[in-house]
């Protein structure tokens, strides 16, 4: 009878100390995946593969954003103001069309969403991110796009958040930054990514920041290809590829879209800077053509669904301006803010009737970049910072 006492002293211990453990976590919660803050200012933590399922479980809004870095300075207050609705920036930088689907998905499927603005990223190259990425493991995340909530407790069975859990800390590596929720993960603010715009004088400015100093060099590298009379060939097998891709857009995209039909999706080619266009249309054929081909069946696919919109404004005068970029893709705010007026206004809405018409002038206009001449200025600038290397003594 006394051990009997003792194993039910001993279960429903054990049971009230799990109870109360958990209940922490629920109070805790860095991630809002149950419930807003409590008693503690409104922030959200940076990664959000894994926030944006908090903010779709306990956030207002009809309407989202859904990009990469390219939508990441887009202001929902500007885009709710402009094409209506009540949008939630939840963009995940560096992320492809199958991690958004976790995302989209479980969206679509907890509220009616009204409207759903994507950027079409890479989409000469898609179907080779299809699983993910090494940096961001999709099991590390993809649990909390599911319908069992109690599972969602594993984000925080770790030192790191039963650390935070201990002192109920508020530090921003704990439950994130504070955020007015305009754009969470906005960088245009940051100073190191700032002074990167105004010009090419700047990009040698920051001389030793990886992405430029990879930039320049990739710029440098295929403008001497290419004033030798070199390009990559078209391979063989380009058209199954681009089938590949096909099947791809239309099981993450496209399928969405069909089961959805009282939402309308926005999808948009970001604007990179001339300088891409340039280095695919008289370098990288293969990504170029497939680029075309891919944006010819997305307009094509757009005629289908009266709740499918594409756009593109690689016609335009800015993108040739390098002032506006920080590097070859990465453009400045204020064209956030300008594609939503463009949007409003359907400017550089793509139909079957004008698809070719912009192809043909974005070609061409990628033609005529004198990406020779930039890579003779990069050129010099790279000579110069090579000579006041110290040599290396090698004795």
């Amino acid at each position: 009878m006394k051990e009997k006492k003792v194993t039910i002293v001993f279960f429903s211990s054990s049971f009230i100390m799990i109870f109360m453990f958990f209940s922490a976590l629920y109070i805790y919660d860095p991630y809002q995946l149950f419930h807003k803050h409590w008693l503690r200012e409104q922030t959200l933590k940076w990664d959000m593969r894994k926030q944006a399922s908090g903010i779709i479980n306990n956030f207002n809004f009809d309407s989202i954003i859904l990009g990469t870095s390219m939508l990441e300075n887009t202001s929902s207050k500007e885009a709710s103001q402009l094409l209506g609705g009540e949008f939630i920036n939840i963009s995940v930088s560096g992320s492809n069309f199958y991690e958004r689907s976790f995302i989209l998905r479980y969206a679509l499927n907890k509220k009616p969403i009204k409207k759903v603005l994507y950027s079409l990223d890479n989409i000469s190259s898609a179907s080779a991110l299809e699983k993910g990425q090494n940096s961001f493991p999709v099991e590390s995340y993809s649990y909390l796009y599911d319908y069992n909530r109690i599972n969602d407790f594993k984000l925080y069975l770790n030192y790191r958040y039963i650390k935070c859990l201990y002192k109920f800390s508020k530090k921003s590596k704990c439950v994130g930054r504070k955020t007015d929720y305009d754009r969470p993960n906005a960088w245009y603010k940051i100073e190191s990514e700032r002074i990167k715009f105004g010009g090419l004088d700047n990009w040698f400015k920051e001389k030793n920041n990886p992405q430029i100093v990879a930039a320049l060099k990739k710029i440098s590298q295929i403008a001497q290809k290419i004033n030798k009379g070199e390009k990559q060939a078209i391979n063989s097998n380009n058209n199954v590829n681009v089938q590949n891709i096909k099947k791809y857009f239309e099981k993450y995209i496209i399928s969405f879209v069909k089961q959805n039909n009282e939402t309308e999706f926005i999808l948009l080619i970001p604007p990179y800077s001339r300088i891409r266009w340039s280095i695919w249309a008289q370098y990288d054929l293969q990504i170029f053509r497939t680029h075309n081909l891919m944006l010819k069946y997305i307009v094509n696919e757009s005629s289908k669904y009266s709740n499918l919109k594409i756009f593109s404004w690689n016609d335009h005068d800015f993108v040739d301006d390098i002032k506006n970029y920080k590097d070859t893709g990465h453009y400045e705010y204020k064209i956030n803010s300008w594609m939503l007026d463009a949007i409003k206004r359907n400017e550089g809405l793509l139909t079957n009737s004008n698809i070719k018409q912009y192809i043909e002038k974005t070609t061409q206009q990628a033609l005529d970049f004198d990406l020779i001449g930039l890579g003779k200025k990069i050129d010099v600038f790279l000579k110069k910072e090579n000579r006041k290397k110290p040599a290396i003594n090698t004795k």
